[in-house]
């Protein structure tokens, strides 16, 4: 991997943004309504979503460095995904650049059968798939009025207050 020690600190920074985003709708008095919302009818519901993009930052290293996935929870609670976070961060601050080194991955993408190196197993398919996850759990949360931003999904974007895009 050409750029492991960046790869395990993105990872780590989007499992943080996500539950920095669940901590927010923890906040709200319509939580579980918020957690059940989706980007589209036959999509997984926020809270789903939300462990299916933490679960694929372990999934990013897990196969590459022979380390075992944490335990999915059954029903992703706002308990469960806590714990489901604490658990991969551990998975990624254990893992280091070395463990990189040389791996490959077969896995299958939907139907489909692959093999790939540890860099193109981490930045074309397991990164991509946590972002795609990410964003189905913002995106229906953002249209159903949550006040959430640019920041509180790349932890980057700063902006006035009052400032809008209309």
């Amino acid at each position: 991997m050409h750029n492991a020690q960046s790869i395990i600190d993105t990872l780590i920074h989007y499992v943080d943004q996500i539950e920095s985003l669940l901590t927010k709708i923890e906040q709200r008095p319509d939580c579980d309504g918020l957690l059940m919302m989706r980007a589209a009818p036959d999509v997984f519901p926020v809270c789903q979503q939300m462990a299916i993009a933490i679960n694929f930052a372990a999934r990013a290293v897990a196969p590459v460095t022979g380390r075992a996935l944490p335990h999915f929870p059954d029903t992703p609670t706002p308990h469960a995904l806590h714990s489901l976070t604490a658990d991969v961060r551990e998975l990624l601050r254990d893992v280091t650049p070395s463990d990189f080194i040389g791996q490959t991955v077969t896995h299958t993408a939907g139907h489909a059968e692959l093999t790939q190196n540890s860099d193109d197993f981490i930045l074309r398919y397991a990164l991509p798939n946590m972002i795609f996850h990410f964003t189905m759990a913002y995106a229906p949360l953002r249209a159903a009025g949550l006040d959430i931003g640019k920041s509180d999904f790349d932890g980057q974007h700063s902006y006035p207050d009052g400032f809008s895009f209309e």
